[in-house]
């Protein structure tokens, strides 16, 4: 009787991201990919970051320049 994978959990695990391998997919981790999909998502969530800071600034400076005209 050949063996049968339960509910084929298997290439679910393949795909997704396992957090014990730093978010990488097992088959990145083994092609040696994962140190360059790290380095770049570190990139991608310090320009994001920024990006929110940025954006959070424009408004504070927004409303103050508008509380500073009501008073004039």
């Amino acid at each position: 009787m050949p063996y049968i994978r339960p509910l084929n959990l298997f290439p679910l695990i393949r795909k997704r991201f396992q957090e014990n391998l730093n978010n990488a997919t097992p088959s990145d981790v083994y092609f040696g990919r994962d140190k360059s999909d790290i380095s770049e998502r570190k990139k991608i969530k310090r320009n994001t970051i920024n990006h929110r800071c940025l954006q959070h600034f424009r408004k504070v400076f927004a409303i103050k320049r508008q509380t500073n005209q009501s008073l004039h």
